[in-house]
């Protein structure tokens, strides 16, 4: 009999956050990880942004900057929220929050992708230097922990104003022939109507 063994592997949020972001800190897409269920608080980013903030007990809208564990605490991050709570947010996590309340209110589709709108801003590597993003879900699951997350997939689209179609074009051929195609049969129906010019005819009812 052989033992085969079992791995466990164990990290913590802040490890899942600094993979991300060492694998796609020179890459235009922007991963995020959140749980399934409500409020969706965040696990991790690839923005390298933090998931969580150290907030007064009492009041935890107030930052606490000197971290005293009788008087401080450290709240998650929705999210949602992730552009406009977190110190010195990213550009792209603004674009992440919109992402998920676009992917949200469509279902969290998996089989196709969701557009997001951009501000067109720069953050100094590319990746926001964009109108428009798309993004994708897929969930991230183990049943028997129980553990679901969703995977946020977001990347820039490329805008093009330029609808030619050259020679080279897969599409050259078929339009050429289509519109050879229909010229022809406009000239067919105008030599028709042409030579019939002169024939009239006399449509007669019985109105009883």
């Amino acid at each position: 009999n052989v033992f085969m063994g079992v791995a466990a592997v164990d990290y913590t949020l802040m490890g899942i956050s600094e993979f991300l972001h060492e694998n796609y800190i020179n890459s235009s897409t922007t991963v995020a990880i959140f749980e399934e269920d409500d409020p969706n608080y965040m696990i991790a980013t690839s923005t390298g942004s933090k998931t969580g903030l150290k907030v007064f007990k009492d009041d935890n809208t107030v930052a606490c900057t000197n971290f005293i564990s009788e008087l401080c605490t450290v709240v998650r991050i929705k999210v949602e929220d992730m552009g406009t709570v977190v110190p010195d947010a990213k550009p792209m996590d603004l674009i992440v929050s919109r992402a998920f309340v676009r992917q949200r209110n469509a279902g969290f589709p998996s089989d196709r992708l969701v557009t997001v709108k951009g501000d067109g801003e720069d953050d100094g590597q590319g990746s926001m230097n964009s109108d428009l993003f798309v993004s994708q879900t897929i969930v991230f699951e183990l049943t028997d922990a129980p553990l679901k997350w969703h995977v946020l997939i977001v990347s820039p689209a490329m805008i093009s104003d330029n609808d030619a179609i050259i020679a080279g074009d897969p599409l050259f051929g078929c339009i050429i022939a289509f519109s050879a195609l229909g010229t022809l049969v406009c000239l067919l129906l105008f030599g028709a109507f042409f030579r019939k010019r002169n024939v009239h005819a006399i449509a007669m009812s019985d109105w009883r």
